[in-house]
């Protein structure tokens, strides 16, 4: 994967009269373009091998769900060339998730991401095989269909099929939302749980499982460490406090007094919020973590989407003794302003769910401004 070590080897068989070290010349070319290489060089070989790492031309790949493939060429006056192909995806896995694996002498790809007998999409949710998603956190789920062979049912339904015979170069997506209307429009109702068959149907891969979920509309979207957008609501109070920089004075000529004066600047502010997202159950804190470690965040208020830093005032992960942890986050956002318009105030206004209105739909409030409720 993108974000671990992209390794390739080149090795040298020892063959009759040919001097202890021999020049190899490789290049290395992103398919399907065979006539430009993307890195090229040379190298002095005794017999033996050596590995180079190639993360360093992957870094597009460092947040995006797809494969690329790379062909590597080498060759040397007293050998042929020789030829090999590297398909590398799109972000990364942990190292000590990469030592685990090697202790199991296996891979990411035979151990998830192209397993169709286990839950095989491409989530920071849980590894379980039963994935809980609130309603209102619910988007497409991503996986890669080469060489998947699965089903996905709903109560006993086949709705969908995978076969993997379709090439493709990015991730995929099986959209649950596309089909519980369809069921609903249907007059079936709308369902919850979606089954998951693979191995042609024959095994039961994993179950996603939709939750009911309080109504909001606050939210983060985040790319993953497979690169691809999920999403977690927030609730309760959302605290906005503008933090404020000031600048340098200026002097300027004041031509009452005939002397210079200073001047102030406008201040230039970054918007932040703090939300406490409440008690989290273990993958709920870990999914919590891949937001926090991802570099691309948006913080999402009343509809409308902006760029965002997000980083946690409170530990995420359980401690000994069992207790739950109340989780606190801080948003801040990444542009610095230096205006500040009516509309704005759109972004940061919490209206509460029992807010009273008026005949046109009008948040209602008293002489000083304050929203008001029904008891």
């Amino acid at each position: 994967m993108a974000r671990n070590p992209v390794t390739i080897r080149i090795s040298r068989l020892p063959a009759e009269n040919e001097p202890e070290f021999v020049l190899v010349t490789y290049a290395v070319f992103q398919s399907p373009n065979l006539q430009e290489p993307i890195f090229s060089g040379q190298i002095s070989m005794k017999v033996g091998s050596i590995e180079m790492d190639l993360s360093f031309l992957c870094s597009d790949l460092h947040e995006a769900a797809e494969r690329k493939s790379y062909i590597i060429r080498a060759s040397s006056d007293w050998h042929q060339e020789v030829m090999g192909v590297i398909d590398v995806y799109g972000g990364g896995i942990s190292k000590a998730f990469q030592r685990f694996l090697k202790a199991k002498q296996s891979d990411i790809f035979s151990w998830k991401l192209k397993n169709s007998e286990v839950n095989f999409f491409l989530t920071t949710r849980t590894n379980s095989n039963v994935v809980f998603i609130p309603e209102n956190e619910l988007l497409p789920l991503a996986y890669y269909s080469e060489r998947m062979n699965f089903e996905i049912g709903i109560a006993g339904e086949v709705v969908f099929t995978e076969n993997g015979m379709i090439p493709s170069s990015r991730a995929v997506y099986f959209s649950p939302s596309d089909y519980r209307k369809k069921h609903f429009d249907s007059g079936k109702g709308i369902p919850s749980v979606f089954d998951v068959y693979g191995n042609g149907g024959n095994i039961s891969t994993c179950i996603i499982v939709i939750t009911e979920a309080r109504p909001t509309d606050f939210y983060i979207d985040f790319k993953n460490t497979f690169g691809v957008i999920e999403r977690i609501a927030l609730y309760g109070v959302i605290e906005f406090t503008p933090e404020f920089t000031e600048k340098d004075d200026i002097t300027a000529y004041d031509t009452v007094i005939e002397d210079f004066s200073r001047y102030p600047r406008r201040k230039e502010y970054v918007s932040k919020y703090t939300v406490e997202v409440g008690y989290k159950t273990r993958d709920e804190r870990i999914f919590l973590l891949d937001m926090l470690a991802s570099r691309e965040c948006k913080f999402v208020a009343n509809g409308r989407s902006y760029g965002a830093k997000v980083s946690a005032s409170s530990p995420l992960l359980e401690s000994t003794d069992g207790k739950p942890i109340n989780v606190e986050l801080t948003i801040e956002l990444l542009d610095v302003e230096n205006s500040f318009n009516p509309n704005d105030y759109e972004k940061v206004e919490f209206i509460p769910e029992n807010a009273l209105t008026d005949n046109f739909g009008n948040i209602l409030t008293d002489n000083d401004g304050n929203i008001l409720v029904s008891i």
